[in-house]
């Protein structure tokens, strides 16, 4: 099963594949990952007055400044902010391109269509285009707490957290200890130090995380931690 995130970018792919001047940035070595295991996808374009053109040198130099102006215009626009990246300086075709990242889950496949649309007009035009597709509702995501600014779904979730940090964070009775000292080895099975391929996490685990870190912190506002440069 793919996560949302995964079906993203495999539309994004099939949307690059199925556009003229668009190309992925393939991997090449002995056990490549397959294109959804990897939440980066890498891409370049080129424009009508380049295609045909030798991939010598010249060409390399013309489509990096091609990366930087589009990058530039979209940045400008205050519409779009997509990594720019280098091959290493010894290549010799497409020295630059587009590295979009799959890991924020506002970004659905309602926007694959903007985004390809504005790199390409400029490319070739040299300005952008500002109409906006729609924003679909949140629970057109599939996931059970999207990155959406819904307050029936976050309230609870802020209301607990602030309340736990008030109340284990702030205030300690002096029956509590000041510290909770762990060895690293200690705290290996506590944490989960695990990024996963998918930006889907549920917000209870989160808050498991939030009170362990504030129970093993030291207690700076404790009434006995009197350390001369930090107390209180």
């Amino acid at each position: 099963m793919f996560s949302e995130m995964e079906k993203v970018k495999i539309e994004f792919l099939k949307a690059l594949e199925g556009r003229e001047g668009f190309r992925a940035v393939k991997v090449t070595s002995k056990n490549p990952p397959t294109p959804w295991q990897v939440p980066l996808l890498s891409f370049y374009y080129v424009p009508q007055r380049l295609r045909g053109k030798e991939q010598d040198k010249d060409f390399t130099s013309l489509m990096t400044e091609l990366g930087k102006n589009v990058k530039r215009i979209l940045q400008e626009a205050e519409l779009i902010d997509v990594s720019l990246s280098y091959l290493p300086a010894e290549a010799t075709t497409f020295h630059a391109f587009f590295t979009v990242s799959f890991t924020n889950n506002r970004f659905t496949t309602n926007d694959i269509q903007f985004v390809l649309d504005s790199i390409e007009k400029a490319a070739e035009d040299g300005a952008v285009d500002c109409t906006f597709p729609e924003q679909p509702p949140a629970e057109a995501t599939g996931l059970e707490f999207p990155n959406f600014p819904d307050e029936k779904l976050y309230s609870s979730f802020l209301t607990t957290l602030f309340k736990m940090c008030f109340e284990k964070g702030i205030f300690f009775p002096r029956k509590e200890r000041v510290f909770h000292l762990k060895q690293p080895e200690e705290l290996e099975p506590v944490f989960d130090f695990m990024l996963p391929m998918s930006p889907d996490y549920a917000l209870s685990k989160m808050l498991s995380g939030f009170q362990t870190i504030i129970e093993l912190s030291p207690h700076w506002a404790h009434p006995y931690f009197i350390y001369q440069l930090a107390a209180g």
